[in-house]
């Protein structure tokens, strides 16, 4: 997947069904400009650094997984999506007020 032909193959599957460009080149292709150009123009931008994307937070990472399960809670149907994540925003805030799930 990481080959630069293969990356770019599945960052051109049509209908959304394209991965996130992984490679340099990948974004920076004729191909890829022409099939998504606003994501062209996004992704190039952060490669240039004018977008801080990632939070620095030290509780970040047990954010992230408290909104991954909260994803995953919603994409098997345990909870709907609104439940999921209002479950989500109660933890998060938790977290944030109290360091504790």
């Amino acid at each position: 997947m990481s080959r630069p032909d293969i990356a770019l193959r599945l960052n051109l599957i049509p209908g959304g069904g394209g991965i996130d460009p992984t490679r340099r080149s990948v974004i920076e292709s004729k191909e890829f400009k022409q099939f998504a150009p606003i994501m062209s123009k996004v992704e190039s931008s952060i490669l240039e650094g004018d977008m801080i994307i990632w939070p620095n937070h030290p509780k970040v990472p047990k954010l992230l997984q408290l909104l991954a399960d909260a994803l995953v809670a919603a994409m098997e149907k345990r909870q709907t999506p609104k439940a999921a994540l209002d479950a989500c925003q109660l933890k998060w805030i938790n977290v944030i007020q109290h360091g504790k799930q």
